[in-house]
């Protein structure tokens, strides 16, 4: 996205899949509090909260203060080779249940990875 931004071009994003944005830094923090632990399972581990691609793309662009030509763009205007479902929301389950879920909201990791980026 950034380097689109930085480029001049328009900038289409759908808005119909929903994800969870999460930086490798927060899950290699997770990770190691998981590691000196004894809890055992299929353990999801995202950020906290979700959003569709277009909130995610002008989240960044808000955060690094950029005003870039973005619109929404429509369901088909990029055809997958692979199928892939509109919600991809994984629940943190195990982890709450354990209280060892240290995961920020993804607004809040996005924020911290862009910054330590610039």
């Amino acid at each position: 996205m950034l380097k689109l931004a930085n480029e001049g071009k328009n900038i289409r994003v759908v808005d119909n899949e929903i994800l969870t944005p999460t930086s490798t830094l927060e899950v290699a923090r997770q990770l190691v509090k998981l590691s000196r632990n004894e809890i055992y399972g299929v353990c999801h581990a995202t950020a906290e909260e979700y959003c569709s691609w277009y909130e995610f793309a002008t989240e960044i662009f808000r955060i690094m203060k950029l005003q870039p030509s973005l619109a929404i763009a429509g369901p088909d205007e990029f055809p997958m080779k692979v199928p892939r479902p509109l919600y991809s929301v994984l629940e943190n389950k195990l982890l709450n249940d354990n209280r060892m879920n240290f995961f920020k909201d993804w607004k809040a990791g996005l924020r911290e990875y862009l910054l330590d980026q610039s």
